[in-house]
């Protein structure tokens, strides 16, 4: 789930520009281009801010990624969140929930350059 700490943190150095888009404003200023699904379970634990920052500290317009959320049957919130690089096309889907940690995965393929 969200680590509270890496959030601050990234905010601290201002990498977090997450806000939910709201049907007057447009989506702009670093924020992914487009979450759908279920993305109350990301906004809502800070998950999103999380993701920004993680793109953003790594060089990445987070503008060009779009997020879908989708929960998964389960006696737990779990959930899975595709993450598709509009620009390469290439995309993962990680999973999100108890024991997961989503954002650390979209760190490693982020790192290892699969989603770059």
């Amino acid at each position: 789930m969200c680590n509270s700490a890496t959030v601050a943190a990234a905010t601290a150095e201002g990498l977090t520009t997450f806000k939910r888009p709201s049907a007057s404003s447009g989506n702009s200023g670093g924020a992914v281009k487009e979450v759908t699904g279920d993305s109350n379970l990301i906004y809502d634990s800070g998950e999103a801010a999380e993701a920004v920052a993680v793109l953003k500290a790594a060089g990445i317009d987070p503008e060009h990624f779009v997020f879908h959320v989708k929960r998964t049957p389960s006696s737990t919130i779990s959930y899975a969140v595709s993450v598709t690089n509009r620009v390469t096309q290439r995309g993962a889907t990680l999973a999100g929930g108890p024991g997961a940690n989503w954002v650390q995965d979209l760190k490693a393929k982020i790192t290892t350059g699969e989603l770059q």
